[in-house]
């Protein structure tokens, strides 16, 4: 009697340490509660497990094999992973409950190595697809050379109609703003409507800003939409990319070293008093060394 009370406490703990599978109005609340600003998930092995693997489940998963250290060099998974946001940001639009989004790095803490091996991927970036029915290990794409080869194989595996829905890019209207109130400033302080179109110093800045628009890379932004930033590092790791906030610190380099030119040189002029020219020759020598000392710097990194 002793021997079948033991045995069956025994049972009765282990089924006790057995963890309760989480049901789909909880695994939804999860994975919503786990998404970023931009509908994605960082996922590792223990909520892949939990939420994914498991039983039930009616959403479909994708999932992004990656390695995001700069230390890689990997120019294509940064691109995949800005292009796989765009998508997950138009699906949350209709299917906000019957698709999620979620992402794996490599050199991350979170067991993400794991999931390498179950998926037996040694290559990165490839996507991959978990159905709502069973758990296939085997449903990859390697190469994706557009969003719509990769909308298209979302839409032919999840069965949705996922539609791409690009940001719009408020770099040309922030640029259209900001010369626009210039000049609405500039008629304002003159009084006259067109008195700027005469005026040397007026074209000299407008000359200036639009060279420094054009050499910060800003046209390189437009036509490839890289990432803002990495979490880790304000610049590129190679000369084959570039971050949005490289360019406007690179605009504001090159800006600097311009205005300490134009210091030097007005510095040169005899119409003001000695100590006032060696200040600004001074100022003028400083920001142009080292400022451009730091920028040559920079380019030797990448």
């Amino acid at each position: 009697k002793i021997y079948s009370l033991l045995v069956f406490a025994a049972l009765f703990g282990q089924l006790c340490c057995i963890s309760r599978k989480l049901s789909l109005e909880e695994k939804h609340k999860k994975l919503q509660s786990l998404q970023d600003h931009d509908n994605v998930i960082p996922m590792n092995y223990k909520d892949f497990k939990e939420l994914i693997q498991t039983s039930p489940r009616n959403f479909s998963t994708i999932i992004l094999f990656t390695v995001l250290s700069p230390k890689r060099q990997c120019e294509m998974c940064t691109e995949m992973l800005s292009l796989y946001k765009e998508i997950a940001r138009s699906a949350q639009i209709n299917y906000a409950d019957r698709i999620y989004f979620t992402y794996v790095d490599y050199d991350s803490k979170d067991s993400a190595q794991e999931l390498f091996k179950l998926f037996s991927i040694n290559a990165a970036p490839v996507f991959a697809h978990v159905g709502h029915e069973e758990v296939v290990y085997d449903d990859i794409i390697n190469y994706v050379p557009d969003s719509e080869t990769l909308i298209k194989w979302i839409n032919s595996r999840a069965g949705l109609n996922i539609k791409p829905h690009k940001i719009p890019d408020y770099a040309v209207f922030t640029l259209g703003s900001a010369l626009f109130g210039f000049l609405s400033l500039f008629v304002f302080i003159k009084r006259s409507m067109f008195d700027f179109l005469f005026n040397r110093r007026f074209w000299a800045v407008l000359a200036v800003t639009f060279c420094l628009f054009m050499t910060s890379g800003q046209m390189w932004n437009s036509i490839r939409h890289p990432p803002f930033m990495h979490p880790k590092s304000y610049f590129y790791g190679s000369t084959q990319g570039q971050f949005v906030v490289e360019t406007y610190i690179v605009f504001a380099m090159n800006a600097a070293i311009v205005f300490g030119m134009i210091i030097l040189i007005e510095a040169a002029k005899e119409n003001s008093e000695i100590k006032n020219r060696k200040s600004a020759a001074i100022l003028g020598l400083f920001l142009f060394g080292i400022v451009f000392s730091y920028m040559v710097s920079i380019f030797k990194a990448k």
